[in-house]
């Protein structure tokens, strides 16, 4: 699978849909997005399958929020035949839930290539491409009350949307993007203030919190 992603909770491993590619190599392509869902226990070493997704679902995030799981943006790839279906809804999986099943939530964007952190109930989703191209735009789903705000546009320039990195770190909201510079949101969610550098620049990766007060990027290509 590509495009998919992984959250942890509760000493267990999540993951979310995927882009699935059904063509041999030096075909055209030939991409589905995938609707299943699993959850891995590290110590019975073993998958098991979770309500899936109410359609396939790449390109997007998935993050943690209490006991929620949270997926916001992406798109439905559907094969070499058909247009992709861009995702106007964030989905909830109530993982304390006895039965748990999906509840949509209208998103007030259509974006994937983008990234996302919880910060208690707050999952904020940072930049990304959208039909029109890249948006610095920050959305913010309060996942209890299921209602949206907005967040200041993430700095840089527009190329800097695609794909950045994000994690939470001492409840504050951390990113990073391929121009290289790490920001974080101020205390008061006012502005991004700089806190750093990287040493080299990286895009498509992830931002992993590393103790109370250190994020490790984690880079897929620089």
């Amino acid at each position: 699978l590509q495009g998919m992603n992984l959250a942890a909770h509760g000493g267990k491993v999540y993951r979310v849909g995927g882009m699935e590619p059904r063509n041999a190599p030096g075909e055209p392509a030939d991409n589905h997005s995938r609707a299943d869902v699993a959850r891995f226990d590290p110590k019975a070493g073993k998958w098991e399958a979770l309500p899936p997704l109410p359609a396939g679902r790449s390109s997007h995030d998935v993050v943690v929020a209490g006991d929620k799981l949270v997926v916001v943006g992406g798109w439905n790839q559907r094969g070499k035949d058909a247009k992709p279906d861009w995702h106007d809804t964030a989905l909830i999986l109530d993982l304390a839930a006895g039965s748990p099943e999906w509840k949509a939530v209208r998103q007030p964007f259509q974006r994937r290539a983008l990234t996302a952190a919880a910060v208690g109930s707050k999952v904020y989703v940072v930049a990304g491409l959208g039909e029109g191209g890249t948006d610095r735009r920050v959305d913010v789903l309060d996942a209890d009350t299921l209602s949206w705000s907005t967040a200041p546009e993430f700095p840089g320039t527009d190329r800097v949307a695609f794909s950045p990195a994000a994690a939470a770190v001492g409840g504050r909201v951390v990113v990073n993007t391929s121009a290289g510079p790490v920001y974080r949101l101020t205390e008061d969610g006012a502005a991004w203030e700089k806190v750093g550098e990287v040493a080299r620049k990286r895009m498509v990766a992830r931002l992993v919190p590393v103790g109370p007060g250190a994020v490790a990027l984690v880079a897929i290509a620089g």
